[in-house]
């Protein structure tokens, strides 16, 4: 009997540890835009930000957007980041499996992903599609009644969120009051998944990546450089396998370039849980004096598995449901020793995502960090952890406490969270941050970086980045009305009709073509049905317009009068 029940048992395991299949979906071709008046972003579904499509010159991360720098390979744009990625890994029934890249060959395609019980995707070319829609956008619908495409598509069906007007949390219906759920002023949704083809090698994780995208600066309480040299990205990552992933890790790859690619220095903010990107001097070829500084900041790390530690800083270690933060950030060196170049195989990149080398080895808090053990330097997992404002050891300005710097060149680095677990079904959500800081040298533009990281750190808590729905009772068309034609037009004495559904207050108002108010026409109650408003004959030859006030919805026409 013993032997039977063990049996059942192995049978049962191996059954709950079935690979996710691939499908046969070719790569995502869509591209989109987000921006406001300081910074332009180019996005992708394929994982990557900022690098592909038409944006592949150090193009597709702009900011301030409008500058650009004539050079002798022309006129470039101002952009401190030349390529971003996001990394997952993790282990199903102890196999490591990844979905990451750098620069081509990527592991996700697009659209949602069913359970692991249903065929994969043959075909993700129906959800090849990045939407963008803005506040503005919505305020404009409740206005006018005219849709934006992207406002009108809002794909709720695929899981973009949906913030319920009419009681029906199933449904997008803008005119019973359902509108995007939206953060920031200027938001891109789109999902992907890691199954819709190959692994270049090694199996899908089976997970769906739900990202929005998003900036502020569009109104005037979020012109803040805090907020509007910003963007932030939010990834809901959902397990549809039918197998647990642990452990698991999150990473963002980034290849900086901030502005002349050959001159960086990077480092890790533990503090404020946030890799570092500043210039090596007080001159960059394409920024001019003083370059900038821009970090990658994890605001929202998932819920972590227990590891002794107190991650969210409130006193408690290890408690239920404490998120992670940055828990590791890596670097690769171009040209360098075996092990310590970018990754190109499934277990590199798992080292690097860990806050290991890609050969596994450990960093060190002493030179590159690479083999170092010989000096007695102590085991890291944060690279150039030091605080540079102060010239402090270990960062790229004193690599050995004696304040030798390291010599100039090309970053690249991972900043990861993790590990944690996700079981099949379950979701868990990450948001980053890409702040933007500008000072009176390189050092100090790193101190305005850190005091808007942590600025940052402070709205997160507070609940800051959360949906800000539209006021719809102020404009929304909840309630349906039919303003025809102002007939005659031109008149001496112009009518219009009014068609109600039902019963319900009215305010019809003449403004003149400056929008300020002349007359009131009615303000009542109107019956169900057809209302003539009859307009005044004492106007002035010229133009004007009627407005039509119900709860919920405003209509307004234009009119001549004539004599």
């Amino acid at each position: 009997m013993h032997r039977l029940l063990l049996l059942g048992l192995a049978t049962a395991l191996a059954s709950s540890a079935q690979p996710q299949t691939a499908g046969s979906c070719t790569t995502g071709t869509a591209q989109q835009f987000i921006e406001n008046p300081d910074l332009r972003v180019s996005l992708f579904n394929t994982g990557s930000l900022f690098f592909g499509g038409s944006t592949t010159s150090a193009d597709g991360y702009r900011i301030p957007k409008g500058q650009t720098v004539q050079t002798q390979f022309g006129e470039r744009p101002l952009s401190p980041i030349f390529a971003a990625v996001l990394w997952l890994g993790g282990e199903v029934g102890g196999e490591m499996r990844i979905a990451a890249a750098r620069y081509g060959g990527h592991d996700f395609w697009p659209g949602p992903l069913n359970d692991a019980a249903t065929p994969p995707p043959q075909d993700c070319s129906a959800h090849d599609r990045i939407f963008v829609v803005s506040r503005e956008d919505i305020a404009h619908y409740y206005a006018t009644g005219e849709l934006a495409p992207d406002l009108a598509d809002w794909p709720h069906q695929l899981g973009a969120p949906v913030i319920d007007g009419d009681g029906n949390p199933t449904n997008y219906d803008l005119r019973a009051g359902d509108q995007p759920d939206l953060i920031g002023d200027v938001a891109a949704w789109w999902v992907m998944n890691d199954a819709g083809n190959n692994h270049n090698p090694g199996l899908p994780l089976g997970v769906e990546v739900r990202a929005q995208a998003f900036v502020y600066g569009w109104t005037p309480e979020t012109r803040s450089p805090v907020l509007s040299q910003t963007t932030f990205i939010r990834y809901e990552v959902i397990n549809r396998g039918d197998s647990v992933i642990e452990p698991m890790y999150a990473s963002m790859f980034v290849d900086p370039d901030l502005g002349d690619a050959g001159d960086d220095y990077i480092g890790a903010d533990t503090l404020r849980n946030m890799g570092v990107v500043y210039n090596d001097s007080n001159g960059d070829r394409i920024y001019g004096s003083p370059p900038p500084a821009i970090g990658i900041q994890v605001l929202r790390g998932p819920i972590g598995l227990a590891n002794g530690r107190d991650d969210d800083q409130d006193g408690v270690v290890d408690e239920a449901d404490e998120r992670l933060r940055m828990t590791a950030t890596s670097t690769f060196i171009g040209g360098g020793p075996s092990g310590t170049e970018d990754p190109g195989t499934p277990d590199r990149y798992y080292n690097f995502m860990q806050g290991l080398w890609g050969d596994g080895t450990p960093y060190y808090e002493f030179g590159t960090g690479y083999l170092q053990s010989a000096s007695g330097a102590p085991i890291t997992k944060f690279i150039y952890a030091g605080d540079p404002v102060t010239e402090s050891y270990f960062s790229e300005v004193n690599v050995d406490g004696n304040g030798t710097d390291n010599p100039q060149g090309d970053r690249r680095m991972a900043i990861s969270t993790g590990p944690f677990r996700l079981e099949p079904g379950a979701s868990d959500t990450l948001l980053y941050a890409f702040p933007f800081g500008q000072g009176s040298s390189h050092l100090q533009s790193v101190a305005v970086l850190q005091g808007r990281a942590a600025a940052l750190q402070r709205l997160t808590a507070e609940g800051f980045f959360a949906s800000r729905p539209v006021d719809a009772s102020a404009l929304g068309p909840a309630f349906e009305l039919a303003l025809s034609r102002v007939r005659p037009n031109p008149s001496r004495q112009p009518e219009a009709l009014l068609t109600l559904p039902e019963a319900t207050p009215v305010r019809a108002t003449v403004l003149d073509a400056l929008g300020r108010q002349l007359e009131v026409v009615v303000d009542g109650e109107l019956a169900e049905g057809e209302s003539v408003l009859t307009l005044p004959r004492e106007l002035a030859p010229g133009t004007y317009r009627l407005r039509v006030e119900v709860p919920g919805a405003t209509e307004t026409l234009s009119f001549t009068v004539m004599r």
